[in-house]
């Protein structure tokens, strides 16, 4: 028993539980500009990888497609009082069901991976609306 407890605090000494971990808050629902949670559209798998990058996916929950669809985006600390980075993504149309892959440049890197807080919300300009409906 004591062996394996030494192996396993050994291992922590040189692999760290934070190098490469991923968030915490990596999966969720887009907000519409007003706040409230938008029912079509949520974010999966979010992580900022040891190269620099932003990866995830962004999905069409919905049984309609979705056309031009934006979202803004950007991370906070886990207190959420400041946002460390932000980028506005240009989907384009949405299959139903659909994926849309991210993968952005991410700088500065944090220190903490898994402390990130991945924010996404429908900008209030944007005119979201289903490919299927008439203007």
């Amino acid at each position: 028993m004591k062996w394996i407890i030494g192996c396993f605090l050994l291992n922590l000494l040189l692999f760290p539980l934070d190098a490469g971990a991923k968030s915490f808050y990596s999966d969720g629902t887009v907000d519409n500009s007003s706040g409230t949670p938008n029912k079509d559209l949520a974010y999966r798998d979010f992580e900022i990888t040891q190269d620099g990058y932003v990866t995830g996916h962004i999905i069409n929950k919905s049984s309609h497609p979705l056309k031009s669809v934006r979202l803004d985006m950007w991370t906070t600390n886990r207190a959420e009082t400041a946002i460390l980075w932000r980028k506005t993504l240009t989907i384009g149309d949405m299959a139903p069901k659909g994926e849309y892959e991210v993968r952005e440049r991410y700088s500065p890197l944090p220190d903490d991976h898994s402390g990130v807080v991945f924010k996404f919300r429908l900008p209030g300009s944007t005119n979201f609306r289903n490919a299927g409906t008439k203007d």
